[in-house]
């Protein structure tokens, strides 16, 4: 069992990635299709994401937007999230990079859609492993 106030922490940290999972949804679906905003609604949703995990295992993460430290983090509770979070690694670029002109190649929408669908899988990979009391 959780302590209520980290139980709460986490949920917060889990509506905040799914609000995110749904701001890139409703972005896809507009036209023009605006891929930064979506690549960068997707690492965030990302980010969000392991957050609460790492939370869940006891560790308050620094203010970080690299997925990749954030993943290495995760991978020392659990070694079952290698193959996905070794797909992440490099959205970290979509949290700051990309938001400034001439300091990266735009996202393509395949690539915008696929690092939507990533987020996604994310996330439900991280609600498998919590505690019902969490996400119930």
């Amino acid at each position: 069992m959780l302590p209520e106030e980290n139980a709460q922490v986490i949920k917060e940290w889990l509506q905040k990635s799914a609000q995110d999972l749904l701001a890139g949804e409703h972005l896809l679906k507009q036209k023009p299709i605006l891929t930064e905003p979506v690549c960068f609604f997707t690492q965030q949703a990302i980010e969000k994401a392991l957050k609460a995990f790492l939370i869940w295992k006891g560790i308050r993460p620094k203010k970080t937007h690299d997925l990749r430290e954030l993943s290495s983090h995760v991978l020392q509770f659990d070694l079952s999230f290698r193959p996905l979070l070794h797909q992440v690694e490099s959205l970290s670029r979509f949290a700051v990079t990309i938001r400034y002109p001439g300091e990266d190649d735009p996202p393509t929408i395949r690539e915008a859609r696929g690092n939507l669908k990533l987020a996604r899988k994310v996330y439900r990979e991280v609600l498998k492993r919590l505690p019902n009391e969490i996400h119930s």
